[in-house]
């Protein structure tokens, strides 16, 4: 118990000294690894293996073909014609359009946001606005439509909730997340003043002609994504091959590249991933889980499992350590809470698990992060502040999930 309270306390202090004395988060975060490998008795080996190097291969390989896309001014020329197509006098509509048409892929398991965010942030850089503005986007698309059963988020709580012998309506959570995060989108998109967007301020931009080596970084974003989607291949092996072809036909300088890497991104990625590696082996997303079970009243248990669902997806991953672990705690809990439907409990952990997706120490924050470094190269206070605002973003939804498990929402039957 103390080692998983010490855990947690330690991520605190990580983040806190990384923003008052403006230091690397990753190096802050594998001190914070050492710390606690220290005092619980652990191995170096136990340490390292936290390293997600799936996530590490992935942040590294796409940030390679954007910095290519970057370096060849292929990410400036869709943009670009983005902007033309959707920024003339129908601008206050493309958030919209763009977050129904991500939203409908979701639902198709097409599982294109790891391709999209980079364009995004690029679209964000060459219209001059704030990062956020344009992100908020994406990242309520995911969210949107990832509960969705032919996503990967969906497939997965279904699968552990079967596993658990549990019976819910997966159709059901998912089209009450899509009118829950549409709801809030909608928020957003009249908070960051989209309702207010002037054309005419975006249309100063010069045309520009495709290159040659531009079409050939286009047709390998196409390449990339057709092997996803259709031949279900690995994103990272996809997009490494991608970026050797690109760079063996010449389509950008190569040491120019390799230093324009996100290199202190790809740090914080490694020190973080180790940091919550350690606090899994101490314990301490299980002292979470088991608070519920312990202080819970009826009235509480689904907002108490959303909030501790949320609370460990900061530094869990949802489909993989939080909703296996609290999921199989469902159907004791349902047998103690007998007016609980079991889908009502499964949907606040399933969306609640999910709320927290869009903080930049989750994997698809991370993605943010790099794709925000590659593009921006911004100074640290400027990617302190974006981590910041991202981790602020995550916890003020974080909370609306919980007042909505709290309500009720998550049990009305539409489908």
């Amino acid at each position: 118990m103390a080692l998983a309270i010490l855990s947690l306390v330690v991520l605190i202090l990580v983040v806190v000294i990384s923003n008052v004395r403006k230091i690397n988060l990753g190096i802050a975060a594998i001190a914070g690894a050492a710390f606690l490998m220290l005092v619980g008795g652990f191995s170096v080996s136990d340490m390292i293996s936290g390293f997600n190097t799936s996530l590490f291969t992935q942040c590294t390989a796409m940030c390679l073909l954007v910095a290519i896309a970057k370096s060849n001014g292929t990410l400036s020329y869709l943009s670009q014609k983005i902007i033309q197509v959707g920024c003339g006098s129908a601008i206050r509509f493309m958030p919209i359009v763009l977050y129904v048409c991500m939203v409908a892929a979701e639902f198709l398991g097409m599982n294109l946001n790891s391709l999209l965010i980079p364009l995004m942030v690029a679209l964000a850089f060459e219209m001059k606005l704030d990062v956020l503005k344009v992100l908020f986007i994406a990242m309520l698309s995911m969210l949107g439509g990832g509960q969705a059963l032919f996503a990967a988020p969906g497939r997965f709580l279904n699968s552990y909730a079967e596993e658990a012998g549990l019976v819910i309506n997966g159709w059901n959570i998912s089209i009450l997340a899509t009118i829950a995060y549409s709801c809030l989108f909608l928020v957003f998109y009249f908070v960051f003043g989209w309702h207010k967007a002037k054309p005419i301020e975006i249309q100063r931009k010069e045309t520009v002609k495709i290159s040659k080596y531009q079409l050939c970084t286009l047709l390998g974003f196409v390449v990339m994504a057709a092997g996803v989607v259709f031949l279900k291949q690995n994103i990272t092996v996809m997009a490494i091959l991608v970026d050797l072809v690109l760079m063996l036909i010449g389509a950008c300088d190569n040491k120019t590249i390799l230093k324009e890497m996100p290199y202190e991104m790809l740090l914080m990625i490694a020190g973080m991933t180790m940091l919550t590696g350690v606090m899994e082996l101490m314990g301490g997303p299980e002292l979470l889980a088991h608070a519920v079970t312990t202080f819970a009243h009826v009235s509480l248990v689904r907002p108490l499992l959303s909030l501790i669902s949320s609370a460990m997806s900061v530094v869990c991953s949802a489909s993989t350590v939080v909703q296996p672990t609290l999921i199989p705690m469902l159907p004791t809990i349902a047998e103690h809470f007998t007016t609980l439907s079991a889908q009502s409990l499964v949907a606040a952990i399933g969306i609640g698990s999910y709320a927290t997706a869009i903080s930049p120490l989750s994997s698809s924050g991370m993605q943010v992060m790099a794709a925000y470094d590659t593009i921006y190269q911004p100074d640290t206070q400027s990617r302190l502040n974006l981590f910041n605002r991202m981790l602020a973003l995550a916890i003020g939804n974080m909370v609306v999930q919980m007042i909505l498990a709290a309500v009720g929402y998550y049990s009305i039957q539409i489908w």
